[in-house]
């Protein structure tokens, strides 16, 4: 009988690893729990060092490249650094921006949460806010205000994936972030904008399923099953 059980599809999920205090690699269960509640089957995916993308990425069908208390090294888009950037993560950041592009390379389903979506941008040549409120100073919203609180609205373009996963072009969304998507790159597009303008959501349309939201889907679903929709569309693409 357990043999005629439909498989679930292998969804590799970035983990988080602190260079400062090395030894260690983590992963925030409710990205997991996501993955899993949607019907796919969580692997964790750690930033070794030396470690070859295409040797486990080949055995899997679809990717969650997650956030982290990090940001990207400005030099990934071209740009020197500003007085408010945060503490960097290379290793990491390396492991995810390759990942990405080995997605899209072989077309496999790509969902980038908060951190994971500016990943997104970053590897195929966008660029980010590396601090917003000194970058952008005339956005009134309190973009880090966490991953439980409703924090604002975002507005969300019709006709597009995110529109068509969640039903409707108008949600409220948690929010933890002090950088954010500033040039959209070529081949994406912005799908999801705060009332400050801040983007909050891109897609890649020539892909299966490459999706990039700032808020964090996996601390909702819980009390709102209409974010497991978004993990549903990944696992649903694989």
């Amino acid at each position: 009988m357990d043999s005629m059980r439909p498989m679930r599809p292998w969804i590799g999920i970035t983990c988080d690893y602190d260079p400062v205090d090395p030894g260690k690699f983590w992963l925030k269960e409710a990205y997991a729990s996501a993955v899993f509640d949607a019907g796919g089957m969580p692997v964790l995916l750690a930033p070794v060092a030396g470690f070859n993308v295409g040797d486990i990425a080949g055995k899997l069908s679809g990717f969650v490249i997650t956030g982290g208390d990090f940001d990207i090294e400005p030099h990934h888009y071209g740009e020197e650094p500003f007085p408010g950037l945060g503490k960097l993560n290379p290793r990491r950041s390396g492991f995810e921006l390759e990942l990405v592009r080995w997605a899209f390379r072989h077309d496999l389903p790509l969902l980038g949460i908060c951190g994971g979506m500016q990943t997104i941008n970053v590897a195929f040549g966008g660029t980010l806010y590396q601090d917003i409120a000194a970058q952008f100073p005339a956005a009134p919203l309190n973009h880090e205000q966490g991953r439980n609180p409703r924090a604002h609205r975002v507005s969300i373009k019709p006709n597009t994936l995110l529109a068509g996963l969640l039903q409707k072009t108008e949600t409220e969304t948690n929010s933890s972030h002090h950088q954010a998507v500033k040039e959209v790159a070529p081949g994406l597009r912005a799908i999801g904008v705060a009332a400050d303008g801040i983007v909050e959501a891109i897609e890649k349309k020539d892909s299966k399923f490459m999706l990039g939201l700032q808020w964090h889907p996996e601390s909702l679903y819980a009390n709102d099953p209409l974010w497991l929709k978004v993990f549903a569309g990944l696992i649903g693409a694989a």
